[in-house]
C-alpha cells in the first residue's frame, strides 16, 4: 500500500508574553524523555504565517474522550516500571509541576496506556530574557520539590530508579547538542544553546551521584 495525506490532532504552544523560552523547553525535554525511552506523543516545532513560533506533539487523547485525572498510586501499581521513569525523567529536568493533570493513563487499554506531556516549567522555561546562565547556576546540583509530584511518593522499587538514572548517564552528548542547537530557530542564541547543553552534560555526568545522595526523596525506596 501507499502512503496517504492525513490531517492528524495535535496540541500547540507559543511562548507565552515575557517567557521567551517556554517553546525551547518544551522540544528539548521531549527529546530526552524520547531518547530513554519515554511515552512522549511525537513533537516538533512550527512557524505559522504570521512568524509565530509554536511548539506542537500529537494528541495523546486517541480516542478525543476527556480522561480523568491520573492516580499517581494505580499508575505506580500497574505501571511501576515507567512510573520510575517519568519521576526520574522529572528529577533531571528540575519538574517540579507533574501533577494529576500533565499526564495521561488510559486504564482501558491493554496494557494501560500512559502519556506525559507539558513540560513548560522545566529547565528553563518559567527563565525571562537574558536570564539563562543565572537560571543554570541555581539549578546545578540541585533537585526540584517533588512535594506535589503524583508518582514519587508512591514508588517502591530501588532498580527501577537505578535503571532508569543509567539511561540518563547514557544520553549520548550529540543528542543534547542537536536538541539544543536546534531551538536556536525558537528564541534562544547560539550561546544560550551551548550553556543549556552544556549544563544538561553536566547534569547527566552527576546524576547518579545526585540522585544516590538524595534518595530520601523516595519515601517508600528502602
Amino acid at each position: 500500500m501507499g502512503a496517504y495525506h492525513a490531517t492528524l490532532p495535535s496540541i500547540i504552544k507559543a511562548n507565552p508574553g515575557g517567557l521567551p523560552y517556554v517553546v525551547a523547553t518544551e522540544y528539548i525535554c521531549a527529546e530526552v524523555g524520547h531518547a530513554i525511552g519515554l511515552p512522549i506523543p511525537p513533537v516538533g516545532i512550527f512557524r505559522d504565517v504570521n512568524g509565530v513560533l509554536w511548539f506542537g506533539c500529537l494528541n495523546f487523547n486517541r480516542d478525543n474522550i476527556d480522561l480523568p485525572n491520573a492516580d499517581g498510586a494505580r499508575c505506580v501499581r500497574e505501571l511501576p516500571f515507567v512510573s520510575a521513569g517519568i519521576a526520574v525523567f522529572d528529577l533531571f529536568i528540575h519538574n517540579d509541576d507533574r501533577v494529576d493533570h500533565n499526564l495521561s493513563v488510559d486504564f482501558r487499554s491493554t496494557p494501560p496506556r500512559i502519556d506525559i506531556f507539558d513540560h513548560s516549567n522545566c529547565l528553563i522555561g518559567r527563565t525571562l530574557q537574558g536570564g539563562i546562565n543565572a537560571r543554570l547556576e541555581g539549578l546545578e546540583a540541585g533537585l526540584p520539590d517533588v512535594g506535589r509530584h503524583i508518582l514519587i511518593s508512591h514508588l517502591s522499587e530501588r532498580p527501577h530508579i537505578e535503571a532508569w538514572s543509567k539511561r540518563i548517564e547514557a544520553l549520548p552528548d550529540h543528542l543534547l547538542d542537536d536538541s539544543c542547537a536546534l531551538t536556536e530557530t525558537c528564541g534562544l542564541s547560539h550561546e544560550e544553546a551551548v550553556a543549556v547543553s552544556d549544563y544538561l552534560k553536566r547534569r547527566r555526568d552527576s546524576f547518579i551521584s545526585i540522585i544516590f545522595a538524595n534518595m530520601s526523596v523516595f519515601p517508600k525506596v528502602v
